[in-house]
């Protein structure tokens, strides 16, 4: 004789529910100077050595510009007013930021 095995659906939805609501949620990881706005400079200026947040990784050279196009540059920033730039004799120079945890 066969059998007749029913699963109650009662109780997958409910765990089904459980499970989702447990799963954690993601979080924003903050990054200073992201964009690195910071410091203002006018078009065309540059500062180098040091940019808020940030360090140079590997030896490099670092730095922020706010490029004219119209001087010396071929494009303008991709969004905001500045771009950071390295310099460095090493393939793998650049920019290091330790970002916090949000658990």
């Amino acid at each position: 004789m066969k059998s007749n095995r029913t699963i109650p659906l009662r109780g997958i939805l409910a765990t089904s529910l459980i499970l989702a609501s447990a799963a954690p949620a993601a979080q924003p990881v903050p990054v200073t100077n992201a964009g690195f706005e910071n410091p203002v400079l006018t078009n065309g200026s540059l500062q180098s050595g040091t940019v808020p947040g940030w360090a140079a990784f590997n030896g490099g050279s670092i730095g922020v510009i706010n490029p004219d196009p119209t001087n010396d540059l071929s494009a303008e920033a991709p969004e905001g007013q500045n771009v950071g730039y390295v310099l460095g004799s090493a393939a793998e120079s650049g920019f290091t930021q330790t970002l916090g945890s949000a658990f």
